[in-house]
């Protein structure tokens, strides 16, 4: 027969406001028990439990309220003034379990009744402090709670801590207290204070807990062999108030048995030569002892091939399992991993585990160290080990979800432990010395992280590639164990939800380039501060606003936060075998986020937040990547005048930096998008000492080409000149005598998130934004939008280069000039001066004549009435005027023709260009209207003649004809004329002349006569407006106006150096126009001539 002693978990019977508090006696006052717990069942429930209220006071033993056996709720209640102020009242509660009768816990409660506002205290544990005993191994968690007061109410908490009857000291002011010691007894005090002076106190005494004592475990046989020798475990002895006892057997790291409720058991055992057990009360609380035995291995006979002995030793694994011996099952499949050579013997191994309904957590343990085994004796791992580990992953994360979903309580060595041997996944999954090698993936023309040519953009709608089947088959078993490898780690982390608490020191672990932590906070109310979380390896650092904390705070319904943060180097990642075209540096970060009861995973693990969450990488570990030497670019740079151009297609959003590999003088880098950077763009001056910065651009806009150029710079802007310039030797030439050797490398960084899809996996940048730390550049910033798997990821880019030189510009010749005209300038300013006599001849009178009377008639006295004035106008052009005589004919209606001419003398003519005659000739027969004919007798140096008008005024009858003649007159006469232009009068009419009329006759009186050669071939003395000039005042204004309009307009472009006629000269080859630019000068010279024309014409001449 067989009997089995069952003793249940102790009940945690408690009362709201701990051991002892104030109340007021004005008020009712309440007893509250529903804290209660009872850990027999895994749902707390008050139908599997039994209460039962007592009261006692020797104060006021006649208290008709305080008496035994008040109530059977989970609470009670006082009325006002039913207690006496000043008395002292014991309140006891006994919760007994419904499953266990026998089996009952009391709590007790000291209140003091006082006549003064009170508020409702209690100290919750929140760690290390269950049935009111701490370990001194851990901290101890306290909080404080308010029951009847707001939380932005209370003006200052303190808690007070003795030891061991000690005087209490003050350890903490804020809501919470951490504490860790090793003292028989801790009595902690908390006193609160709110604003309308309520006042409150509550006490909780915790006692220590050693763990069992005075036990002993033995093995018995000491000497046996592996997965055949029943061995007898007996510990005995043990002795503590906190029963029942587990036992958990352990071989170096790894777990044999767990959760073993028997004081004697037999097990079976693998090689060893010793055994750790822990011996762990119901709060957890563990001793460890190790036993020392010889275990030997298995004797397989040599003739045995290891196909065989992997089926002689598990020759009764499936009968084992079958009738329940999970422990024999597994110790035999331990046994025979020592045989596997090949994936088809790693999967006979397993095959007898993949069918079993595995649910607690040791077999999880157990299972997830069996995977670990077979995953050791298959490396190199080739992607059907990774089918097989599939597998392995799918029936763990099948265990997981199961314990997850019923909270299931995991040893704290056996987490530990279990979070250590996922790392070891991890680590080897990344490992690139324990991995097959994959070929490098084909390009496709739309990733622009392929080989970036400029023909690439010609070849992209003739390039069709397509991926190897096999290589798809490789990308999916890896992609399938890399998922559910994945699902493992995040249920992982839910259970530690149970195991790690606000306050504590992040917990971390570091295995082969794998950096695994978890940190937890509380956010409260009062979060004012970023959340910063640095990575144990120092390569990420990750920040969380406020903004986030309290958004993670309402979608996880919980105010405690825990964070899962694992970051991975280059080949130390789980996602090493996405086909990249090119060798990139990856750096994964993953971070998840989770809240006690939370447990649920979303589609591709990822958790999308509102507010972006913000992490950097460090990048200075990377520039010593040998897989990066075949990108670098290397040159050599000998004249000034040559530069370096690498063009390249960079993506949208994307970083792109010019990491300095090496340099044995300073250059310039230079780097910009659409076209080739400019002398005038902003440069970076690099240095020999600058090893490994870089200078880096970002693209705001969609695919762009991206320029970079480096070139040596001039001596004269060095500050501090290369060594040999600087004893006197800093000449141009032997500064170019030197070489520039460099060697830069072109790199992509984006960050990205892992898009775990069937169809097209990958990294994915839609998620993220990348930019660069201000600075110098030595971390990369990623803003994303969820938690997950992400990555900054350094990616070596090819460019195609180009070699310009730039031609030397002497500015010598262009200056001489513009001193020419500056110096005419100045004489013109120094004659208008000093001078004034020399330029102004004389000032010019308008002419006028009067008729004279040939001989041989009689001259009668001529009366003003009976006269005619003829307004003769010569034209501005060039030799309009004439030293010939003119001859004018009138012939008015019904009247005879009258004749007169008008003689001049050749060497002071008065029909000069541009003047104005006015002759007073007899009426004779002259009457309005009239026509006109003119004729010319040649003679002189200007035979010919140009009229302009002919006005002919009637003094007497106040009328004027106005004959537009605009014509040469150079032989004969012409016909006679008609004109019914009459500018005053009775028949006034005023003259129509056409657009191209009056824009001929005001370019011959502005252009022609002043910016043409007249002024210089003219007459020896030119009368122009108001003021008769030599030639030389003439041709020292012509000069002064061109140069003022030169210098006007060239204010219109910037200032030519060398360096800008050196950019036009790359920019457009010396063959370039700019029809727009053209047109724009053409109008801006328009109206700086007309202003230096009216400058001269209105303002310097008048002021002559």
């Amino acid at each position: 027969q067989c009997y089995v002693k069952y003793v249940p978990p102790a009940i945690e019977s408690e009362i709201t406001g701990n051991e002892r508090r104030l109340v007021d006696v004005r008020e009712q006052v309440f007893f509250d028990g529903t804290q209660t717990k009872d850990r027999l069942y895994a749902m707390e429930s008050f139908r599997s439990k039994q209460f039962l209220w007592n009261c006692e006071s020797r104060d006021d033993p006649a208290n008709k309220f305080c008496r035994k056996n008040i109530s059977t709720k989970t609470s009670i209640r006082f009325p006002a003034r039913s207690l006496k102020a000043g008395k002292i009242y014991i309140v006891a509660l006994t919760v007994t379990s419904t499953m266990n009768p026998g089996h009952t816990a009391t709590a007790v409660q000291v209140v003091k009744a006082v006549e003064k506002k009170t508020v409702s205290l209690h100290i919750n544990c929140r760690r290390n402090c269950d049935l009111d005993v701490f370990s001194p191994d851990e901290s101890v968690h306290l909080t404080a709670d308010c029951y009847n007061c707001p939380h932005d109410q209370i003006v200052s908490h303190e808690w007070w801590c003795s030891e061991d009857g000690q005087e209490a000291t003050l350890l903490s002011r804020g809501p919470f207290l951490v504490w860790r010691g090793n003292p028989e007894q801790l009595r902690v005090y908390l006193k609160v204070r709110t604003k309308d002076n309520a006042i409150g106190g509550a006490l909780q005494t915790i006692n220590r807990n050693d763990g069992p004592q005075r036990g002993s475990c033995e093995i018995d046989p000491k000497i046996g062999t592996e997965a055949v020798t029943e061995f007898i475990v007996d510990c005995h002895g043990f002795e503590t108030p906190y029963p029942p006892l587990r036992f958990r057997i352990r071989i170096g790291g790894g777990v044999i048995v767990s959760m073993i409720p028997y004081l004697r058991f037999s097990i079976r055992l693998p090689t060893t030569k010793k055994v750790s057990i822990s011996i762990c009360d119901m709060v957890d609380r563990c001793v460890w002892q190790t036993v020392r035995l010889n275990v030997e291995p298995f004797p397989f006979p040599p003739s045995m091939s290891m196909q065989q002995r992997i089926e002689y030793v598990m020759n009764e694994t499936a009968q084992d399992l079958q009738f329940g011996l999970f422990n024999k099952g597994f110790i035999s499949a331990l046994v025979a991993t020592t045989c596997i050579q090949t994936v088809e013997q790693g999967r006979l191994v397993y095959s007898f585990m993949a069918d079993q309904n595995l649910q607690t957590g040791a077999q999880l343990e157990q299972l997830t160290l069996l995977g670990i085994h077979i995953m050791a004796r298959l490396s190199p791992l080739t992607y059907r080990t990774a089918h097989l580990m599939a597998t392995v992953f799918i029936q763990l994360n099948t265990i997981f979800q199961m314990t997850v979903e019923n909270r299931g309580w995991m040893h704290w060595d056996a987490y530990h432990s279990l979070s250590a041997m996922y790392m070891v996944y991890m680590s080897t999954f990344g490992d690139a010395s324990k991995l097959e090698t994959l070929s490098r993936a084909m390009c496709r023309p739309t990733n622009p992280h392929c080989v970036n040519m400029v023909m690439l953009d010609k070849l992209e709608s003739h390039m069709e590639l397509k991926f190897d089947s096999l290589i798809l088959l490789r990308i999916n078993y890896w992609m399938r164990s890399t998922w559910f490898l994945y699902k493992c780690i995040y249920y992982l982390g839910v259970l530690a939800t149970q195991r790690h608490h606000p306050y504590d020191e992040a917990w971390s672990l570091n295995y082969s380039g794998i950096s695994y932590q978890v940190n937890v906070t509380e956010v409260g109310p009062e979060l004012r501060d970023t959340v910063i979380l640095s990575t144990i390896d120092l390569i990420h650092k990750v920040q969380i606003s406020p903004k986030l904390m309290i958004e993670l705070r309402q979608r996880l319904n919980h105010s405690t936060v825990l964070f899962q943060v694992i970051s991975q180097q280059n080949f130390h990642n789980i996602f090493w075998w996405y086909p990249d075209p090119l060798p990139a540096k990856t750096s994964v970060l993953i971070i998840h986020a989770y809240s006690p009861g939370s447990s649920s995973l979303s589609e591709g693990g990822h958790f999308y937040v509102s507010n972006p969450l913000v992490f950097r990488t460090n990048i200075t570990e990377f520039n010593d990547d040998p897989a990066f030497q075949p990108w670098m670019a290397n040159n050599s740079i000998y004249a000034q005048s040559r530069v370096d151009y690498y063009s390249l297609m960079l993506s949208d959003q994307a970083m792109l930096a010019v990491r300095v590999v090496y340099c044995t003088e300073p250059m310039l880098i230079q780097m910009r998008l659409h076209q080739k950077p400019s002398p005038r763009d902003g440069h970076c001056l690099v240095t020999p000492a600058m090893k490994g910065k870089r200078v880096w651009m970002s693209n705001g806009c969609k695919r762009s080409r991206a320029f970079v150029a480096v070139m040596k710079p001039h001596l004269r802007s060095l500050s501090d000149p290369p060594s040999g310039q600087r004893s006197g030797e800093g000449r141009e030439d032997d500064y170019s005598a030197i070489p520039l050797n460099y060697s830069i490398l072109l790199e992509i960084y984006e960050c990205n998130v892992w898009e775990n899809n069937t169809i097209d996996p990958g990294w994915n940048a839609e998620y993220c934004r990348t930019t660069f730390e201000a600075g110098y550049g030595t971390s990369v910033q990623c803003t994303c939008t969820l938690f997950g798997a992400m990555a900054s990821r350094i990616i070596p880019i090819s460019a195609e280069q180009h070699v310009e030189y730039i031609p030397q510009i002497e500015l010598f010749f262009q200056f001489l000039i513009i001193l020419f005209f500056l110096a005419l300038l100045g004489l013109l300013i120094a004659l208008l001066i000093l001078d004034l006599g020399q330029i102004t001849a004389e000032e010019r009178r308008q002419n006028f004549m009067r008729c004279e009377v040939p001989d041989g008639q009689s001259q009668s006295v001529v009366i003003p009435e009976n006269e005619i004035l003829l307004i003769v106008e010569t034209g501005g052009q060039m030799f309009a005027g004439t030293t010939s005589n003119i001859k004018m004919y009138f012939k008015s209606p019904h009247r005879n023709q009258s004749a007169l001419q008008i003689n001049q003398d050749p060497g002071h003519p008065r029909l000069v260009t541009n003047s104005t005659n006015r002759l007073m000739v007899p009426r004779g027969s002259i009457f309005i209207p009239t026509r006109l004919a003119l004729g010319i007798d040649r003679n002189g140096r200007y035979p010919s003649w140009y009229c302009r008008s002919v006005t002919v005024v009637d003094l007497k009858q106040r009328a004027q004809q106005h004959f537009v003649v605009e014509r040469w007159i150079e032989w004969g006469h012409t016909h006679f004329m008609r004109s019914r232009d009459f500018t005053f009068g009775d028949q006034r009419r005023s003259a129509l002349h056409t657009w191209s009329t009056r824009f001929r006759n005001r370019m011959e009186e502005i252009c022609i006569s002043w910016f043409l050669i007249n002024p210089m071939t003219g007459p020896w003395q030119c009368s122009v407006g108001s003021l008769t000039m030599g030639r030389f005042c003439r041709s020292c204004i012509l000069i002064a106006k061109v140069a003022i309009t030169i210098t006007l307009v060239s204010v219109y472009f910037d200032v030519s150096t060398v360096e800008s006629i050196q950019e036009e000269h790359r920019l457009y080859g010396g063959n370039y126009i700019d029809v727009s630019e053209m047109i724009m000068l053409a109008i801006v010279i328009f109206f700086i001539g007309c202003a230096v024309h009216f400058f001269f014409e209105v303002i310097v001449l008048q002021a002559m």
